[in-house]
């Protein structure tokens, strides 16, 4: 919807193939749109502006947060004499992350992103690997719902798993053939229906293997003595 409705912004302008990112999408359909929505252009731009900015910090924050716990995992592992907090290590990790930030070309920026997705299926496969090692216990073992309370940490986890929404636009416009991101078989919605079964699996038969003792992260849950 927000792709379609920006090409209908772009037809307006009079150029199909400029690129909008969100804050120029909700200007341009104030200053396009009815005239009584034209004075909140502005303010509109700086809004949207200033929430993907919080969304993108926050997002950026759990992050190195985990990539520090993990951190700290692996070097208690060999270095157990090191007793350091989880602060320090995520300090450590923001280092790193600070520099991948200042990288503007988007080329570099690409083989990270390359390299990053590497890793990550890697890691599903052992996952995977140690999930399905032993039998499974009966999903009649496990309960079907939580406790009412946990409802607002489901919601939280479930927009936590697509934070990469601020980069439809962006690839969208990056694009060779845009009219093959939004077909009923496009990039779009491969994408989203394959990182969607994937996240259900891996959801489903974690907490089937770990149950209660699952953690925020599930790769905390692999064994630590098998580095």
């Amino acid at each position: 919807m927000l792709v379609k409705c920006t090409e209908v912004l772009k037809s307006r302008c009079g150029d199909p193939d400029m690129a909008m990112d969100y804050s120029q999408v909700i200007e341009t359909a104030c200053l396009t749109g009815p005239p009584k929505m034209a004075k909140y252009a502005t303010i509109a731009k700086r809004t949207v502006k200033i929430s993907c900015f919080i969304k993108e910090v926050a997002f950026c924050s759990v992050f190195i947060l985990f990539a520090g716990y993990y951190l700290r995992q692996l070097v208690s592992y060999y270095c157990p004499e090191l007793d350091w907090t989880i602060r320090h290590w995520t300090a450590v990790m923001s280092i790193p992350a600070l520099a991948m930030a200042c990288i503007r070309n988007h080329e570099h920026l690409h083989s990270l992103s390359y390299l990053a997705s590497s890793i990550k299926a890697i890691s599903l496969v052992v996952l995977f690997i140690y999930i399905f090692k032993e039998d499974l216990p009966h999903v009649d073992e496990r309960p079907a719902f939580s406790v009412a309370t946990h409802l607002l940490l489901y919601y939280g986890t479930v927009i936590f798993a697509f934070e990469g929404v601020t980069q439809v636009l962006p690839l969208h416009d990056n694009m060779r053939t845009t009219r093959h991101f939004r077909k009923w078989n496009g990039v779009l919605n491969t994408g989203m229906v394959f990182i969607g079964c994937l996240y259900f699996t891996l959801g489903f038969y974690g907490y089937l293997k770990y149950g209660e003792d699952t953690y925020p992260s599930i790769t905390m849950n692999l064994p630590k003595d098998e580095m």
